[in-house]
């Protein structure tokens, strides 16, 4: 009873409001800061500082709104896999965490109908993805291949809707969708480390389909490797700019990454490669930016992150 006490005399308001946060989980917001910037860019038009300000903020709140209700679905899976996160979430309350979500899902689409029409429907589009990935009746991520297709919408919707906002037309460059996918393989990656937990908790993901983490690591490296090919096929018949060869690069830094997880025996090994998974894909998403357009600004605009990765990661602002 005592330490029940004491846990109502530390929840401040404060307290609660930095919990929601970093349940929002910070870093993971690049990616559609990088996609969204990217989009904008693609565009014939060029977008006013305000558009790309409420765009890149309404991504970036759409991005946490999703980690919060995915930390107030995912409890079962949790108490194995982040037993920390469950804390966070005890500590703000699930009701609460669960409505501070939801309504700035409301508020997103609030916001983007009144920027632009188009933008607010894409938005809407999104919002629902994002909602029905964790919460049922639908629960995508429950389901392995719907999973993936719900989770590339993280990279896809703010890049069609930064194309959008900036050009007359509807028709998208062949290179987005074959970015999107590039993020639907992504996804492969993210469920490994918690294999063993989700498992436990009866959670199909593109991981625990198979009988072992190694053989889930195998279909992962696979899977991964899949657009580069699609790249160069896509660059050779003259669907995309030559320049996005440029992206083949990453191919030896994918290479080492797919070794180090295959060689990860502990969940410690495979989050630290989980972790490398991730500066990869956050790479690979500032230099797709970046071959949209090269300026000091878009460089600073792409080095920035980096450098807020850096703080993020000593202070600890991550629920994972």
């Amino acid at each position: 009873m005592a330490g029940k006490q004491n846990n109502k005399v530390s929840r401040t308001p404060l307290g609660v409001v930095k919990k929601i946060v970093v349940l929002g989980r910070p870093r993971t917001w690049f990616f559609s800061y990088f996609a969204c910037l990217a989009g904008l860019a693609m565009g014939s038009q060029t977008p006013s500082l305000f558009v790309t300000v409420v765009a890149l903020a309404l991504f970036s709140v759409t991005t946490a709104a999703t980690n919060q209700l995915n930390a107030y679905t995912d409890r079962d899976e949790d108490e194995a896999n982040l037993p920390g996160r469950v804390s966070m979430v005890d500590y703000v309350g699930p009701t609460r965490l669960r409505n501070v979500a939801l309504g700035s899902f409301m508020a997103v689409v609030f916001v983007a109908f009144w920027v632009d029409i188009v933008f607010g429907v894409v938005m809407t589009v999104a919002a629902l993805d994002c909602i029905f990935y964790s919460m049922p009746p639908l629960r995508l991520k429950a389901r392995p291949l719907a999973s993936l297709v719900a989770f590339s919408g993280a990279f896809g919707f703010p890049l069609v809707a930064g194309y959008l906002l900036t050009s007359p037309t509807v028709s998208l460059p062949p290179i987005v969708a074959i970015m999107t996918f590039w993020f639907f393989t992504y996804g492969a990656v993210k469920n490994l480390p918690d294999y063993h937990g989700d498992k436990e908790a009866g959670l199909r993901t593109p991981a625990t389909i198979f009988d072992t983490r190694r053989d889930a690591v195998v279909f992962a490296a696979a899977l991964l490797l899949t657009p580069f090919p699609l790249i160069v096929g896509a660059a050779l018949s003259g669907l995309i700019a030559t320049k996005y060869l440029l992206l083949l690069v990453f191919l030896l830094f994918l290479v080492y990454l797919l070794k180090k997880t295959f060689d990860s025996d502990t969940a410690k090994e495979l989050e630290i490669a989980h972790t490398d998974g991730f500066f990869y894909a956050v790479s690979v998403s500032a230099v797709f930016f970046l071959l949209q357009t090269q300026s000091v600004r878009a460089l600073a605009l792409a080095a920035a992150p980096f450098a807020l990765l850096g703080v993020i990661e000593k202070a600890e602002f991550d629920s994972r």
